[in-house]
């Protein structure tokens, strides 16, 4: 039952190759360089800059 010898290592061949190619395609897309269509025309802005002290306080324990 089921495949034949020589059929069984072709069938687990052309799977491995596809899988091969599913995950190459899918780094490709994944890690390949973003298209640019406009180019950065200035500076970053300033860092904000918030003041310095207290910004909460908890409540006083009991």
């Amino acid at each position: 039952m089921g495949f034949p010898k020589g059929r069984r290592r072709l069938v687990m061949a052309a799977a491995a190759l596809l899988a091969t190619v599913a995950v190459a395609v899918i780094v490709h897309r994944v890690l390949a360089p973003a298209e640019v269509s406009t180019v950065a025309r200035g500076e970053y802005p300033a860092a904000a800059r918030p003041a310095a002290g207290v910004v909460g306080r908890l409540p006083p324990h009991r």
